[in-house]
């Protein structure tokens, strides 16, 4: 979890550095209000990570609408990551790895925008919320790749996630997202194993939103 969050900083100053570094040197261009926002993130959680993106419509200065796709791994609980010390590339390893666990989410969702009076323009804080179809896919390991693709398991359910975040930077060419909140993800049929079926987390996703 540590890692993830040290991770997401890293990336999160980047991002920050850029814009600082480059954001006078463009001719901006701003936002079409009557365009669509395109949001490409990936996020980390407490048990995996992966990648999404977001079509966004609506007011920005008070409630846009959007559809949320996005992929991800799930650890086993019992995983964790070490590395072989007699290996000078330092390549991590996994342990206790027993399967593959994607989840392929579609959400649709609204993002609120808060403190517009109160707060600069560039730094525009936001409540969201995310419900939908999740798609679930289970593979075993340890039976080659064919073996793993023919024992695999799928389950379907219905989840959410409840966050909140802040874009930053002018409403211009790009703008900078960060978020954190709860993914809601509980499958009724025990996709995971015998007696594992939430696998909800904590998350935190950061991102780009730009117009085409």
């Amino acid at each position: 979890m540590f890692k993830n969050i040290i991770t997401a900083a890293l990336i999160l100053f980047v991002f920050t550095l850029n814009n600082n570094l480059y954001g006078q040197m463009e001719s901006f261009k701003k936002f079409d209000p009557n365009k669509k926002d395109y949001e490409l993130y990936v996020h980390f959680s407490t048990n995996g990570g992966g990648a999404g993106t977001k079509v966004k419509w609506g007011d920005r200065d008070n409630i846009q609408k959007f559809i949320t796709f996005e992929v991800g791994g799930i650890r086993d609980d019992n995983e964790y990551i070490t590395y072989n010390p007699y290996d000078p590339y330092g390549f991590p390893i996994k342990m206790n790895q027993k399967r593959y666990m994607f989840l392929a989410p579609l959400y649709f969702g609204f993002q609120k925008r808060l403190f517009k009076d109160t707060i600069e323009d560039d730094f525009r804080p936001f409540l969201n919320l995310e419900l939908g179809p999740v798609l679930g896919i289970r593979f075993p390991k340890n039976h080659g790749f064919s073996g793993n693709i023919k024992r695999g398991k799928t389950a379907l359910t219905l989840g959410g996630f409840l966050g909140a975040g802040v874009e930053f930077g002018e409403v211009t060419k790009n703008v900078y997202v960060f978020s954190m909140g709860y993914r809601l993800s509980y499958f009724f049929k025990k996709i995971v194993d015998e007696d594992r079926q939430d696998v909800s987390a904590f998350v935190i996703r950061i991102g780009i939103v730009t117009q085409f």
